[in-house]
């Protein structure tokens, strides 16, 4: 078993699986689950899901760090009942015989990832959170600022040049790494426009990992809304690196479009349409400097495969966006 991760349990057996077992002490009760699956199988984290677990529909049971599970609950618990969003039923935590960790206890929010058809619907989820009254994630949360994304850019391009360094390659995989190094100088020697950009709007509560993996549309009462996941990454910052939903890779209009939405919901003055697609270009370099970090941790892990799949996928967007309108006003 690695470090970190819950035990496995014997096939077909749920009574005796850690999920479940853990999902019974927070209950007190025998849990009805006829089936555990895994969501995700992670270094750290395990995400399962419980089927008839309560009163015949699934539950979703997460085991990751102390420290994770602590944002993951004082978010469900004391920041999301204040923001006006559809949220998931918060079922509870629960202490994990190891210390070091936790379980975190929600609705099923099932399969069905967001995706380009809702983008109006991110664009508005987004505004509804970064109009909400920051100050309890203030009190509560991490920061989650410019100098965060400015230690993970160094540490990733610190990860991939111990790479290079140590370990043969292919020609085409070493000219890859090289590209993503040189990104990250050429983002680092412009950072001083980024954090006055993030500067441009105040701190708000943010989500930290906006993809559409952790998007899920939903209809209730005749409306389709959001569903946001996976929390652990809440803090208190700029909205900025967030912006990246609205307007990169996304032609013609419709870029102005979800700008606009977008405004109509978050209410910022003194900023317009353009703006917001400006700082859209801006978060998705910023968030980029954190996917290159969590690329390297990958190298680190030995999963070199994935990490050069996630890294060509970086390097074509990166070749894009550093030649894109930062300047205010550019096209």
């Amino acid at each position: 078993m690695r470090s970190g991760e819950a035990a496995a349990a014997p096939e077909g057996c749920p009574a005796v699986h850690p999920a479940v077992m853990a999902w019974e002490r927070l209950t007190g009760r025998a849990a009805a689950a006829t089936h555990v699956s895994v969501l995700k199988r992670g270094r750290h984290s395990q995400v399962y899901r419980l089927h008839g677990a309560l009163d015949g529909h699934a539950v979703v049971a997460k085991r990751c760090p102390a420290e994770t599970a602590r944002i993951e609950r004082t978010v469900h618990e004391q920041v999301l009942p204040g923001v006006p969003i559809p949220r998931l039923r918060w079922y509870g935590f629960l202490q994990d015989e190891d210390p070091a960790f936790g379980w975190l206890f929600t609705e099923d929010a099932g399969d069905e990832a967001a995706s380009r058809s809702h983008d109006a619907l991110i664009a508005r989820w987004l505004g509804t959170v970064h109009a909400a009254d920051a100050e309890r994630a203030r009190r509560l949360l991490p920061e989650r600022g410019p100098a965060q994304y400015l230690a993970q850019l160094r540490a990733g391009r610190a990860r991939l040049g111990a790479h290079l360094a140590r370990t043969p390659l292919s020609a085409g995989v070493r000219a890859l790494f090289e590209r993503i190094v040189s990104h990250c100088h050429a983002i680092e020697a412009r950072w001083p426009e980024i954090e006055a950009a993030c500067a441009t709007l105040p701190p708000v509560l943010v989500h930290g990992d906006i993809k559409r993996k952790n998007l899920r549309p939903w209809y209730r009462r005749g409306r389709e809304e959001l569903l946001v996941l996976d929390w652990e990454l809440a803090g208190w910052g700029s909205p900025v690196p967030e912006l990246e939903r609205l307007s990169v890779d996304i032609a013609g209009d419709g870029a102005s479009a979800l700008a606009r939405l977008y405004l109509e919901h978050a209410g910022w003055r003194g900023i317009g349409p353009r703006d917001v697609e400006r700082l859209a270009w801006i978060g998705a370099v910023v968030r980029l400097a954190a996917c290159i970090d969590w690329a390297g941790m990958e190298l680190e892990g030995g999963r070199e495969e994935k990490a050069v799949r996630q890294l060509r996928h970086y390097d074509e967007r990166l070749t894009v966006l550093l030649r894109g309108p930062w300047v205010r006003g550019a096209a």
